[in-house]
C-alpha cells in the first residue's frame, strides 16, 4: 500500500527522479505519518502533499527574504524607516 501511495505521490509532485533529495523527503513524510498511525492511502497522500507544498512554500519565503535582503536591507524587506535613517547616517560618516 506505502509504495502505491509513494508513487502517487511522486506523480503529483512531478518528482521523476529517485535520486532527488526530494524524494527522500517524500518517502521520510509519508512514512511518518504511516507510524503516526494514517491507514488511509487517500489520506496518506493528501497529509504528505500538503506537507510538501507547504515545506516547499516556506523555503521559497526563506529564500526570497534573503535575496530581498541583500538587495533593500529594510527599504522593501520589513525594516523600519528609522533603521533607513541610522543606515544612511552611518554610510555618510564613513
Amino acid at each position: 500500500m506505502l509504495g502505491k501511495v509513494f508513487e502517487d505521490v511522486l506523480q503529483t509532485l512531478g518528482l521523476v527522479d529517485r535520486e532527488d533529495p526530494l524524494t527522500a523527503m517524500v518517502a521520510k513524510s509519508l512514512i511518518e505519518y504511516a507510524k503516526a498511525g494514517v491507514r488511509d492511502p487517500d489520506r496518506l497522500k493528501a497529509l504528505t502533499v500538503q506537507a510538501f507544498t507547504q515545506q516547499q512554500q516556506q523555503q521559497q519565503q526563506i529564500q526570497r527574504k534573503r535575496a530581498c535582503s541583500k538587495l533593500f536591507p529594510y527599504e522593501t524587506c520589513g525594516g523600519s524607516p528609522r533603521r533607513v535613517y541610522e543606515n544612511a547616517n552611518k554610510l555618510t560618516a564613513l
